[in-house]
């Protein structure tokens, strides 16, 4: 209830841009899937664009159109959402598609990304999951990558970015109302 008066306090604004941190944390489904709802009724109708930060993301595929991949503070990767989750280029990308389990498929075992993230404060030179990129070469290091354009809008910060094969694995569900 509290997160309903939260969003309906912000909504009294009539905000162009609604930000929803984890707006459905701890919720049961019914709650949920009302509240997810509520917020595409107002996007539909008053045209507010909403950021939806979550880590959920049977939740970014049902609900977004765009995501942003975030590893240690900063997008790794962008674009649209079927294309990134269809043929992710980044490391990190495939491995986090990877760990999401698959309701109905018994034989998918979860990719485990090896090591640590970095602790706040001790994050080296280089891009921030060389240690962790089974990928990592020198230039990944000692030089954090620029983000780079490619094809479909999608964006990547990667030295050596890679289509990486994810049809092996069934794909997310998609949400349904």
């Amino acid at each position: 209830m509290r997160q309903r008066v939260a969003i309906a306090m912000n909504l009294a604004c009539n905000p162009r841009l609604l930000i929803a941190d984890e707006p459905t944390t701890a919720l049961d489904i019914t709650v949920r899937l009302q509240i997810l709802d509520l917020l595409r009724e107002v996007q539909a109708e008053r045209g507010t664009a909403i950021v939806l930060v979550t880590h959920d993301l049977h939740l970014v595929r049902g609900y977004c159109d765009d995501v942003a991949v975030m590893y240690a503070g900063r997008i790794i990767e962008q674009g649209p959402v079927e294309e990134v989750f269809a043929r992710p280029r980044h490391p990190y990308t495939k491995g986090l598609l990877g760990a999401v389990p698959r309701l109905f498929s018994l034989q998918h075992r979860l990719t485990v990304i090896p090591g640590h993230p970095p602790l706040p404060g001790s994050i080296a030179e280089g891009c921030r999951f060389a240690p962790r990129c089974p990928r990592a070469q020198a230039d990944c290091l000692s030089t954090y990558p620029a983000t780079r354009s490619l094809d479909a809008g999608r964006e990547v910060a990667c030295w050596h970015p890679q289509e990486y094969d994810v049809t092996a694995h069934p794909p997310l569900a998609t949400a349904t109302t």
